[in-house]
């Protein structure tokens, strides 16, 4: 009997660090998300504010998963806080410590995967407007060359 108890503070140990660490990637991920949701690639368009990029579809991929990050994220930090809370006061509940636990994990994995899909599709969308722009610039140039005179000194 004095293993078992040994044995389940063990274990209540391992999920308070397990938690703790879950809810520190948890808060840094909306983080992230949140600023990359107004630091948009390609910028704004200073007519009208809207993004340049808005109309391309590597744009939208970056919207829609940076969304889901957040989504993600939020939502495993708000459940990790939960639980933080009612964990103690439950010593009887049915609540199965480690099944929330992997819930937590799988919805951090989530954000993660998604905030990399936002990532590159973020740079996506960036390299394609920076190289249509550089071509603009230097198809300019060329037309700009073309028209000059050429004379000698």
């Amino acid at each position: 009997m004095h293993k078992r108890i040994d044995a389940e503070d063990n274990t209540s140990d391992m999920i308070k660090e397990i938690n703790s660490n879950q809810m520190i990637v948890a808060a840094l991920i909306p983080t992230v998300t949140f600023a990359a949701a107004f630091q948009v690639p390609g910028g704004y368009n200073s007519n009208d504010g809207t993004a340049t990029l808005a109309k391309k579809a590597a744009f939208q991929v970056f919207v829609v998963t940076d969304a889901i990050a957040w989504s993600c994220s939020m939502t495993a930090v708000f459940l990790c806080f939960i639980f933080t809370l009612t964990r103690n006061s439950y010593i009887d509940s049915n609540i199965d410590e480690e099944l929330t636990i992997m819930f937590f994990t799988i919805l951090i994995l989530i954000a993660i995967i998604a905030m990399f899909a936002a990532f590159v599709a973020g740079l996506e969308g960036g390299f394609a407007a920076d190289h249509l722009a550089s071509v603009d610039k230097f198809s300019m140039k060329l037309s700009f060359n073309r028209n000059q005179k050429i004379s000698k000194f």
